[in-house]
């Protein structure tokens, strides 16, 4: 897509925003000075799911993030399973309407990589919205822009990847 210009691969940093502090596993940023992050992942090997979920709302709803997306990926140490979830900011629901509802991040994805019977399943394709990633909308001129599509045959090779160097393949 010819991004190479506009995005850098960050990989694991330690990010400061205002007040929170964590250390992303992969994190990318517009290619300028003081680049504002635009999306994140988080790998869980010896984190629960529910630890990943925390550590992707941060990304997303602390105060003066410029975090567009944030991509968890939990690997299961006990059966050959990982779980992929996109997170991305959405507008909080609640019945009493104010002037400012504050947003909220929530999953708007999930791709399961599972492994049963010497058979390898994946639930779906991974989507990752081009305007999120890139903060710009697709250029009307330019035909290889899109939003970027992992098929399930790669995640497949993925979690086989990951399950051999487990130990369960």
């Amino acid at each position: 897509m010819q991004l190479q210009n506009e995005i850098d691969s960050l990989g694991s940093s330690n990010i400061q925003i205002r007040n929170w502090k964590e250390e992303a596993d992969e994190c990318w940023a517009l290619s300028t000075q003081n680049a504002p992050l635009t999306t994140i992942l988080e790998i869980g090997l010896f984190e629960s799911s529910q630890r990943l979920a925390l550590d992707a709302r941060g990304w997303l709803e602390t105060s003066g993030t410029s975090v567009q997306m944030a991509f968890t990926l939990y690997i299961c140490r006990s059966i050959p399973q990982i779980i992929i979830k996109h997170y991305e900011l959405s507008f909080r629901q609640c019945s009493i309407e104010s002037r400012a509802s504050p947003s909220s991040a929530s999953c708007v994805e999930t791709v399961s990589i599972t492994r049963q019977n010497n058979t390898t399943n994946v639930s779906g394709d991974l989507r990752i919205p081009f305007r999120k990633f890139t903060n710009r909308n697709i250029s009307p001129n330019n035909q290889l822009e899109r939003d970027l599509f992992t098929p399930g045959h790669k995640l497949q090779r993925l979690g086989e990847k990951v399950w051999r160097l487990q130990g369960f393949i």
